[in-house]
């Protein structure tokens, strides 16, 4: 049995077990993306709350394979496709064979980051917390192995960082990393956010709107001129432009992106076309990001065509 299909199995089994905590938990769920994440931290902070944010050390690596496995055991499913589970199974191109884990690789325990089984699994291994947040009232998103909480004040802050710093190491043998007072650090309090902007699955939150970073558009802006540098035909580089802008605008249309940073991105990107004196028409981002908008809000277009982000949506006209 492919290991996409045992992750799919095991997704559908958990989808149930997770309705309680969807309003908490994002990662590696079927219908849900970052997008999804970053949202609904918008939606529960308050402008005039404070930011804690939390990341657990060497999370995959760190995860203890004899609570996972209790975990899994407790499980109503499959008897056969929990024997595949608890053997460790990695992902394999040729799917007609299983492939166990070498233990010598992880000599500490934890589980291979990547493999789809390990994505699902980890949230089963983070679920109590989850319910622990939705038990205390807690206004918490979690991505994985990194969770960002509003809260009222700084004691309220450290009070929370606290208890799941305890309830880590004593029921998951996990470690968080050390609360520091830098903007990048990995576990900090923003006490005021607009001016000390939290970065967030590349994306910065002042407490109000939500952005791009200035890596974001730099790294686009350098995909295009590699692009236009490369030993493509002037109709192969026109398609990979367009799909690059599209694949950009999958990931930071939601955002509250300007009008201002937009136009400077078109002039930018432009520019490098104009200065290779090929057959490319200009490019028009603001249309592209209006478009992707519209398909990302409307219920019925996601319904029958789901889009995830950094889809490549090669069906957008983003010429003017």
């Amino acid at each position: 049995m492919p290991n996409s299909r045992i992750s799919d199995y095991l997704s559908d089994i958990l989808a149930s077990k997770f309705k309680s905590v969807q309003s908490i938990s994002f990662a590696y769920q079927k219908g849900k993306s970052t997008r999804d994440a970053l949202i609904r931290l918008k939606e529960i902070h308050n402008q005039d709350n404070i930011l804690l944010k939390l990341d657990i050390k060497h999370f995959f690596d760190e995860i203890d394979k004899g609570i996972l496995m209790r975990l899994v055991e407790k499980l109503s499913m499959n008897g056969y496709v929990k024997k595949l589970i608890k053997s460790g199974i990695t992902p394999n191109v040729d799917y007609s064979k299983l492939e166990k884990i070498d233990i010598d690789k992880f000599p500490k325990g934890g589980i291979p980051q990547g493999n789809p089984i390990s994505s699902v699994l980890s949230n089963l291994y983070l679920y109590e917390l989850d319910k622990l947040a939705i038990s205390k009232r807690w206004k918490m998103v979690r991505y994985a192995d990194d969770m960002v909480f509003s809260v009222s004040n700084i004691e309220e802050a450290q009070l929370i960082l606290a208890q799941v710093e305890k309830y880590l190491l004593d029921y998951r043998k996990l470690v968080i990393h050390p609360l520091k007072n830098t903007s990048d650090a990995k576990t900090a309090i923003f006490l005021n956010p607009k001016d000390n902007s939290l970065k967030y699955l590349g994306v910065i939150f002042d407490g109000q709107n939500l952005y791009p970073t200035k890596e974001c558009y730099y790294q686009l802006i350098g995909k295009i001129k590699a692009i236009l540098k490369s030993t493509l035909t002037s109709e192969e580089k026109e398609m990979a432009i367009k799909k690059a802008i599209a694949q950009w605008c999958g990931y930071y249309a939601f955002t509250d992106i300007s009008n201002s940073q937009i136009k400077w991105m078109n002039n930018v990107i432009n520019y490098q076309i104009g200065k290779c004196k090929l057959d490319i028409p200009k490019v028009n981002i603001a249309h592209v990001v209006i478009k992707t908008r519209k398909r990302q809000n409307n219920r019925l277009l996601r319904l029958f065509y789901p889009i995830q982000m950094g889809e490549e949506y090669e069906w957008l006209n983003i010429y003017s």
